[in-house]
């Protein structure tokens, strides 16, 4: 599946979605991290993200609908977390 979103730093990108099952580690300041369950993505033209795109919403250009939230990734791909994992978690949900 294709997607794109608009982050702080790399604004508008597209890319393709590779896994949608992935679990991953992801360095952060605090160690690294683990990710369970997590949308991939592989970039298009240019890198789909990068430091301050995190909490952008990734959505499907074709439906328009939100399918995941940008937490980390590296030049070559990008991690996403679930949108429907986040809004749970949260106790929300999105108006149509």
């Amino acid at each position: 599946m294709k997607v794109h979103k608009v982050g702080r730093t790399t604004g508008y990108t597209e890319g393709r979605v590779f896994d949608v099952a992935a679990n991953v580690i992801a360095e952060y300041g605090i160690g690294d991290l683990t990710f369970e369950d997590q949308i991939l993505i592989e970039s298009e033209e240019k890198q789909f993200s990068d430091l301050g795109d995190s909490g952008s919403v990734v959505a499907n250009p074709v439906s328009r609908r939100a399918v995941g939230l940008l937490c980390a990734g590296s030049k070559s791909y990008t991690i996403c977390n679930h949108l429907t994992d986040v809004l749970t978690r949260l106790g929300v949900a999105l108006v149509n």
